[in-house]
């Protein structure tokens, strides 16, 4: 962590490993950020990660009866009972190890935070007990900024076990998207210029701004097909704003441009090396993203071959896009090999 930043502040694989510990305890935990900074995702990856069901509900868009139930005749017992419906009954039939994830809580109207409140403290909907195979998470934004956030109950936060701050992080980020098939263009420029990936700002103005979801907006949009640029850079604009497009298609015409990394990964004794940092970042990203098992020697050829001065980035960019994106690689002599070489750079 900076010296400025809050203690409940983490960054994106640390909220990760600390929300898998939480939910492994049943304890619920509570996650804040910007919009568009990655709290949904981290949740979805979470319950991957652990095995665990993804049961998500949107409060803001829900009235407190969808947290209670819908009142049924019970004509045996001559009285109404609550039952649950919807994605609430799999909370009190499952057998399988659950979230529960509230996203967008903070949006929600104060009589249904109030129903989800007894959902929390007696765990149970009506007559129904929730299974003690459900885990609650909730994720909201802040109040300051702009999303329509009026507050969240103390009542709710207290029975909280944390509340923890996610933010972004341009290297967790990195780690995540060699995984997740960003496009290279994307990961290249976000390397070369990681303070552009979070330009969160209040504004009422129909505008986007850049964030983890909107630079993954970005990355789908360079594998669409248009019919000229001016509708491609139009839709990039549109995605994450005009000065983050205006940077970002200036470093696409750079990589656009660069040697075949066909070519470099068939020739790399002789391929050339570039010496422009932006020509770099574009090279060594196109590379990562088409390593495999048959041309890791090559790719690390290539890399042996940079000035000193840039073996360090290249050595660590071979180690975290081409190693987070294909894992297995690590256990090939190639890569031992290499470790050794250059373990004072790793």
């Amino acid at each position: 962590m900076t010296e400025t930043q809050s203690t409940t502040t983490l960054r994106p694989l640390e909220v990760q490993e600390l929300l898998e510990q939480f939910i492994l305890n049943k304890k619920t935990v509570m996650i804040t950020g910007t919009p568009g900074s990655g709290k949904t995702c981290i949740v979805s990856q979470t319950a991957e990660n652990l095995g665990y069901d993804l049961v998500i509900s949107h409060p803001a868009i829900q009235s407190p009866t969808d947290y209670r139930g819908m009142p049924v005749y019970a004509a045996q017992q001559d009285r109404a009972k609550f039952m649950p419906y919807e994605a609430l009954e799999r909370l009190v039939t499952t057998n399988k190890p659950t979230i529960f994830f509230l996203d967008d809580f903070g949006q929600s109207l104060p009589s249904v935070q109030a129903a989800i409140q007894n959902l929390l403290s007696s765990r149970q909907i009506g007559d129904h007990k929730i299974s003690d195979k459900v885990v609650f998470v909730i994720a909201t934004n802040d109040r300051k900024q702009g999303a329509n956030v009026s507050g969240v109950l103390s009542t709710i936060k207290s029975r909280c076990a944390s509340i923890i701050n996610l933010e972004t992080d341009a290297q967790h980020w990195l780690h995540w998207a060699t995984q997740n098939g960003i496009t290279p263009e994307v990961t290249g420029f976000i390397r070369l210029r990681p303070e552009l990936l979070s330009q969160f700002t209040v504004s009422n103005e129909l505008v986007n701004f850049p964030c983890p979801r909107t630079v993954e907006n970005l990355s789908d949009i360079l594998k669409m097909k248009f019919s000229s640029n001016i509708i491609k850079v139009a839709a990039i604009a549109g995605a994450v704003g005009e000065a983050f497009c205006l940077e970002f298609t200036s470093f696409l015409t750079v990589f656009n441009n660069i040697v075949s990394p066909d070519y470099i990964l068939t020739n790399p004794e002789t391929a050339e090396i570039p010496d422009n940092p932006s020509v770099i970042f574009a090279v060594t990203s196109a590379l990562a993203y088409r390593a495999n098992k048959s041309n890791l020697q090559a790719i690390m050829t290539y890399g042996d071959r940079f000035s000193s001065d840039m073996v360090d980035y290249v050595v660590k960019m071979i180690e975290k896009d081409t190693m987070s994106r294909h894992p297995e690689l690590k256990e090939t002599s190639e890569y031992l090999s290499w470790v050794v070489k250059y373990q004072e750079h790793l």
